[in-house]
């Protein structure tokens, strides 16, 4: 009978110890995810909020960097061809990388999370204190310019430039360590004109759709 129970015991025991181990990974897994799932939206809005106050400061002193585009105009007057000029534009371009990148490293964001979101409810997920959570982020910025070109009534055209900046974040937190790219679209300028525009054109806002056109 003692011999049973021994047995019985070690069976109990051995159920709880793997029954603890299944939730003890259930409960880290969740920890983990929420860790992520935090810093990322942390981090994300800490990178929007200096890039923007950053390419803003820079931009509206733009003047400094020279004429951005180049225009040609026909011989009716109307304009007939605009470029940017790459130099200028190369130029600021590389300026608002090495800002954002410099502002960004001046200060970490803070990452603090609820005690209700380790819950995994969604009605629970901003209740109770907050906790601290280490965070460790180092960034990489870079810059290019894109065009864009739209058609908005009868021969008028908007033109805009837009540099795009491209903030690569490697993310360090407790139980995981990822990379992330937030990519911020600031206008530098623009310009609505009269043109002359054919009587046929194709016009998509998919440029993938011209392919449908081919033989």
């Amino acid at each position: 009978m003692k011999l049973k129970a021994r047995w019985k015991a070690v069976i109990v025991i051995t159920v709880l110890i793997i029954l603890i181990s299944l939730i003890a990974v259930r409960i880290r897994k969740n920890i983990r995810d929420i860790y992520r799932e935090y810093s990322y939206s942390s981090v994300k809005s800490f990178i929007y909020e200096n890039v923007n106050v950053t390419t803003d400061r820079i931009v509206l002193d733009k003047d400094r960097f020279g004429d951005l585009i180049t225009v040609e105009k026909a011989e009716n007057g109307k304009i007939s061809h605009l470029s940017p000029n790459v130099n200028a534009v190369n130029v600021i371009s590389n300026q608002v990388a090495v800002e954002c990148q410099k502002d960004l490293l001046k200060e970490s964001p803070v990452l603090s999370i609820p005690y209700g979101a380790f819950t995994g409810s969604p009605l629970l997920s901003d209740k109770g204190r907050l906790v601290e959570v280490p965070l460790t982020v180092n960034y990489t910025v870079k810059s290019d310019f894109r065009e864009y070109l739209q058609s908005i009534g009868i021969n008028v055209v908007r033109y805009a430039l837009y540099l795009e900046v491209t903030t690569t974040a490697d993310i360090a937190i407790p139980y995981n360590q990822y990379q992330a790219d937030f990519v911020t679209y600031v206008l530098i300028c623009e310009n609505v004109f009269s043109t002359d525009i054919p009587d046929t054109y194709i016009s998509s806002k998919e440029d993938l759709q011209y392919l449908d056109l081919l033989p």
